[in-house]
């Protein structure tokens, strides 16, 4: 509930905006903006406190409105009992105003919020069978919908989105003949809405559904017939919908036998991939630009209002001084004169500094986002040389081994393509090694530390590992991030320390994953470091501040370093 007060300002709101339509937004929209921006409960106070002021003035209309927003918000925040609640009330509402149209979005609302439910629960349980009684329910409301309504004006969208459903929810019961019939339904309804990009995605789980019952012609034309609508690759939710869908071509053709094909589609969906990638860094360097631009501007802005307001206070206490109280005030204005001239070179020192702050974090998040792209690229081409390049090239083998065997001659070319093929793949796997450590990804953390001190240790520097207790797997991401600090570290060690010992302990203790590398090199001067801004020092930090980390280094000329870090962890 609202308070009075909170009521009387969001009624004077309303009542502004109502005067003044050209210079507000409507709360509707500002609600869904808030949402973008993921401020759910700012967007959800909003909403409820617009409920109570169209149920004061009885407009049913948009009561039906906000009790759907507010159910949505719930339902997306996996609050179902609520949601439903206010689901509930929309449908009655819209009865009561006997408004069809109303009527058959309320029990769409409602079967969604079923089929979500049923989703996180089977999903949370990794068992299809959990909540059927809520799947049942979805089935319910959307034929229902579909019987009631069909010849209502207007449910055209409704029920594009209700065989868009359908098509998921018969592919889990395995009912693969109405799981077609409802996918072309949807496809029909949205390509007479115009609605290019629910099309395909229909398509997509069209034929993901084709692939799963080993239909894979029937798969194949259902992507290929996507294809002429995903030529707008500026659009990066088409481009992505492109990406998937030649990589499941790519399947396609492997499962046939047509390993070229399969090949030509995986490179030109890697190659989408990249542009994917860049665009999207792109995108995230131009939002911090854009962010930075704006601060500046107003920090800009605010320092010229200060001075006009200083100059403005400045000459009236002049002009007064000088009526009312003559020379011996006229002494005391230019003593404050010299005091504001101090408090304004204070304040533009101060603002300087903030400029530089926000300059160096902004050069932060710039690297620790490439760096991060570099990985996230890294892994994927890593995952594609190893699933795929390394499964083509076996496939490839083992035919030439069937062909030597049917063949009654020694070919001595078949021996060649055969060794040749080996000595790819090997250098396919060598390279997916070490791109992403193959250690790291399949026994954690601990395992890929130990395997870099076995691997970096010599005659001249021994590196040791020190875990105590049990360290469990977390988040792949987090362990490639945790990996590549320590790495970056280990070689400085290699390369600045000059040590000849170098101790490396993971231990996990509530939920905090704690590192400490310390060596017996030259050390150096910290403070002389820190002045210099190093680049690698600077990363390491920021990447761990990213990580909402803790960072320490201690050190001193000829007794080595230490180095602390605490991470909060995240798990699988």
């Amino acid at each position: 509930m609202i308070s009075s007060k909170q009521y009387f300002i969001l009624t004077c709101i309303l009542f502004l905006s109502a005067c003044f339509p050209s210079f507000s937004q409507s709360p509707i929209d500002s609600v869904k903006k808030l949402i973008t921006e993921n401020k759910t409960e700012e967007a959800l106070n909003i909403s409820i406190a617009q409920l109570e002021i169209v149920e004061a003035s009885r407009n049913t209309p948009l009561q039906i409105k906000w009790n759907s927003q507010i159910g949505k918000i719930l339902r997306n925040n996996q609050n179902f009992e609520s949601a439903l609640k206010y689901y509930k009330i929309a449908k009655k509402l819209s009865i009561k105003l006997n408004d069809s149209l109303a009527i058959a979005n309320s029990i769409f609302n409602i079967g969604s919020m079923q089929i979500f439910e049923y989703s996180i629960a089977s999903y949370n349980a990794g068992n299809s069978e959990v909540s059927v009684d809520k799947r049942d329910l979805a089935f319910e409301s959307f034929y229902y919908l579909l019987d009631e309504f069909k010849n209502v004006k207007g449910t055209e969208k409704i029920f594009a989105k209700t065989y868009a459903n359908l098509t998921g929810l018969h592919s889990y019961t395995e009912e693969y003949d109405k799981a077609d019939f409802s996918a072309h339904k949807a496809i029909a309804y949205f390509t007479t809405l115009n609605d290019t990009l629910s099309v395909i995605g229909v398509q997509n789980n069209l034929a993901v559904s084709q692939i799963y019952r080993k239909e894979y012609n029937k798969a194949e034309r259902t992507f290929l017939s996507a294809l002429p609508l995903l030529k707008d690759t500026t659009n990066l939710k088409i481009l992505d919908y492109k990406i998937s869908n030649l990589n499941n071509l790519s399947q396609i053709y492997a499962f046939k036998g047509n390993h070229e094909a399969a090949l030509a589609k995986l490179e030109e969906s890697f190659i989408l991939k990249n542009i994917l990638n860049k665009k999207k860094s792109s995108l995230a360097i131009a939002e911090i630009e854009e962010k930075y631009s704006q601060e500046k501007a107003l920090a800009i802005q605010v320092k010229k209002s200060e001075k006009m307001l200083l100059w403005f206070t400045l000459f009236t206490a002049t002009f007064l001084a000088v009526i009312i109280f003559g020379n011996v005030l006229y002494r005391n204005s230019k003593l404050k004169s010299r005091n504001l001239a101090l408090i304004l070179i204070k304040k533009e020192l101060e603002k300087t500094n903030q400029i530089e702050k926000l300059q160096n974090e902004t050069q932060n998040k710039v690297l620790t986002a490439t760096l991060d792209a570099r990985v996230t690229e890294r892994k994927y081409i890593a995952q594609v040389l190893h699933d795929s390049v390394s499964s083509l090239l076996s496939s490839a083998s083992m035919h030439l081994l069937v062909i030597k065997k049917k063949s009654k001659d020694h070919i001595e070319e078949i021996d060649k393509s055969r060794h040749i093929i080996r000595e790819a793949s090997d250098k396919v796997r060598d390279l997916s090694h070490k791109l992403i450590s193959a250690i790291l990804l399949k026994f954690g953390l601990v395992t890929a530390a130990q395997d870099l001190c076995e691997k970096y240790s010599n005659s001249d520097l021994n590196f040791e590992l020190k875990s105590e207790g049990d360290v469990p797997r977390f988040d792949q991401d987090f362990e490639i991030k945790l990996h590549n600090i320590i790495q970056e570290i280990t070689n400085n060690i290699i390369k600045h320390s000059g040590a000849t010992n170098a101790t490396i302990a993971i231990n996990y203790i509530n939920d905090i994953i704690a590192i400490d590398i310390e060596d017996n090199g030259v050390g150096f001067d910290v403070k002389s470091t820190k002045s210099k801004n190093g680049v690698g020092l600077n990363l390491i930090k920021s990447r761990i501040k990213t990580l909402k980390g803790k960072f320490d280094l201690s050190s001193t000329k000829k007794t080595g370093t230490k180095i602390h870090i605490e991470v909060p962890v995240i798990m699988v």
